[in-house]
């Protein structure tokens, strides 16, 4: 006999608390390949290209192949300090569902921009529908020191992890992800593109 949490017996067996154990934890862990079983669709980001020359403003266009309806997508992209700084992120002829939240943040000193699409609370729930388009601007002003050259513009990747005692946690705080109608997480492929700096010293 076992005592519950409230201090009383239960009648379950430890062999039978073992292997419902092993029945919830084998769900668990298949969960993700049953989801994306039933999730037969291809996602994917891609970076314009644009020519610049030094000290100029230049847009360059974030956009998205999607043939299922994305709920939500995190886009980090990182570019090349002391050439580019951004200015600002365009929605404007996004193809982002009016009632979605989308906003993006920029950071100088880690030469990241993120661009965030979240869904709301509403009934439908708002979806960037299939075949996709443009995401977003991203609006760049170029080093007026910058040298002729390619800037690359590609998707940042952070792996890292915390320690609680000897136990370590591993995640990842920066990665390209989207989810679909049900929450399933999805990691679209990706397509870097930059500026290139045609003129210059």
């Amino acid at each position: 006999m076992i005592l519950n949490c409230n201090g009383e017996k239960d009648g379950a067996s430890l062999g039978y608390r073992f292997r419902f154990a092993i029945i919830v934890v084998v769900i668990l862990v298949l969960q993700p390949f049953f989801a994306d079983a039933g999730h037969a669709g291809n996602i994917s980001v891609s970076v314009d290209s644009t020519d610049a020359t030094p000290g100029s403003q230049v847009p360059v266009r974030v956009l998205m192949e999607n043939d299922f309806p994305v709920a939500s997508i995190i886009v980090p992209l990182i570019y090349s300090a002391g050439n580019l700084f951004p200015d600002s992120v365009s929605f404007s002829g996004s193809v982002v569902n009016p009632d979605q939240i989308s906003t993006a943040t920029y950071c100088y000193d880690s030469s990241l921009v993120r661009i965030i699409i979240l869904p709301t609370i509403t009934e439908p729930m708002p979806m960037i529908y299939d075949p996709g388009g443009l995401l977003a601007t991203v609006w760049f002003s170029v080093s007026p020191f910058a040298k002729r050259g390619f800037c690359e513009i590609d998707t940042a990747y952070v792996f890292d992890s915390l320690c609680f005692g000897p136990r370590r946690f591993y995640y990842n705080p920066e990665e390209l992800q989207a989810s679909d109608l049900i929450g399933t997480q999805i990691y679209p492929e990706f397509k870097p593109g930059g500026v290139r700096v045609v003129a210059g010293d």
